[in-house]
């Protein structure tokens, strides 16, 4: 059984992403998989199978806040689909392992810690937030922080996707990290794969045959760093368009980026264009010179990252959480110092030049996420570590 606070298509985010992806592929190995996820806001609770998965999106949300209302929610779901009865839980989000831990005689417990909300909550109260948002967060912070600890200290076992994200959990309850198994995450690969006519999807796309075309997809959030990548822009772009930004996704921080692009006088180059469905991000993967991960702070893993690579697209990111790890200087990618809008600029520059005259770096790019973050491979890692704990609990 699989529960979390978010569920793809439903939610954009990465935990939602490899929670439905995950689901899917222990399906496909034969696993029976129910998962216990939130319905869509202004829609009725439903049952549905998709990808051999049966989704119960039976977890209410009303005005009080979710910290508190998602473990009752999560607990009620978790038993009305008779979860003693299933061999292990997969949590993937604290409250989600929290309600899992207060069922009775439950199965074993396995906790995908993806990152720290706590640790998030944080960082977003020190970037600007109101002083009754700062308040609010404080006890917010409290709250998930310990709701982190009771998580780490009590489940059967933990999965984390990076040696980041194990070293944040030795941080948040010593000795988790000991306790803790790297799974990875992963991509798939048939979906995110490159396009047999790239330049004419870029004509579609209204992108010139010499123009750069950059991407980035990302919460519009402020540990994104997407505010040292629009200096970037005005650094390195001419500001006439031959340089082309395109920003993939929503959040709290829009209206303020585009004040700060219009500031910077870059409208011509950069284009927030919200969020879009999977194949539309794919389009933009498999048309862009160059995909620019910009984070500051507490990157996981990076789903857009793997996508990326996979669709053939080089890759410049920031060395920040798990980045490093993920790109390995592998062939076609780059790293550079978080907060560098200079450095970002440079490498940038430097590698969308070397993709634009030598187009093998897109097919090495590819092979690499192939190798690296296929999700066909990837799930082995997962299912070995879930299988053990569900043999232990059920000798």
């Amino acid at each position: 059984m699989v529960a979390s606070q978010q569920w793809f298509p439903d939610y954009a985010g990465g935990t939602a992403r490899v929670a439905e992806a995950t689901a899917r592929e222990f399906a496909t190995l034969g696993h029976e998989v129910v998962a216990i996820v939130p319905h869509p806001p202004g829609q009725p609770s439903s049952i549905s199978v998709v990808g051999g998965v049966e989704i119960r999106r039976v977890m209410r949300r009303s005005v009080l806040p979710n910290t508190i209302t998602d473990v009752f929610e999560t607990r009620r779901g978790l038993i009305q689909a008779g979860v003693q009865s299933f061999d292990v839980v997969l949590t993937h989000h604290p409250l989600a392992a929290l309600a899992a831990l207060s069922v009775k005689r439950h199965p074993p417990i396995v906790h995908v810690y993806h990152s720290s909300p706590a640790r998030e909550a944080r960082h977003r109260r020190a970037l600007g937030l109101s002083l009754r948002q700062r308040i609010g967060s404080l006890g917010v912070e409290a709250l998930l922080s310990s709701y982190e600890w009771i998580v780490l200290a009590s489940v059967d076992r933990i999965l984390v996707l990076s040696e980041f994200s194990r070293r944040l959990a030795e941080e948040s309850h010593r000795g988790a990290g000991a306790r803790a198994i790297v799974v990875g995450g992963g991509v798939d690969v048939n979906l995110f794969a490159p396009t047999a006519d790239r330049e004419q999807l870029r004509a579609a796309l209204g992108v010139g045959p010499q123009e750069t075309l950059l991407i980035t997809v990302r919460r519009l959030v402020a540990r994104m760093g997407l505010e040292v990548l629009l200096d970037a822009m005005a650094m390195g772009g001419r500001g006439d368009g031959s340089v082309k930004l395109v920003v993939i996704g929503t959040g709290e921080l829009r209206e303020e980026l585009l004040r700060r692009r219009d500031d910077l006088g870059i409208q011509e180059s950069v284009a927030f264009v919200g969020r879009l469905s999977d194949d539309e991000v794919r389009t933009w993967y498999q048309a862009a010179d160059v995909f620019v991960l910009p984070t500051i702070a507490y990157e996981g893993f990076g789903m857009a990252t793997a996508e990326a690579l996979a669709c053939g697209t080089p890759v410049v990111g920031t060395d920040v959480g798990a980045t490093g790890e993920l790109l390995n200087g592998a062939a076609g990618t780059a790293l550079v110092r978080p907060e560098d809008p200079a450095a970002l600029a440079d490498a940038v520059g430097r590698l969308a030049r070397t993709a634009r005259t030598d187009p093998g770096i897109r097919t090495l790019c590819r092979t690499y996420a192939c190798e690296r973050y296929d999700w066909s491979k990837v799930i082995n890692r997962w299912d070995a570590a879930i299988m053990t704990v569900a043999i232990d609990g059920n000798a």
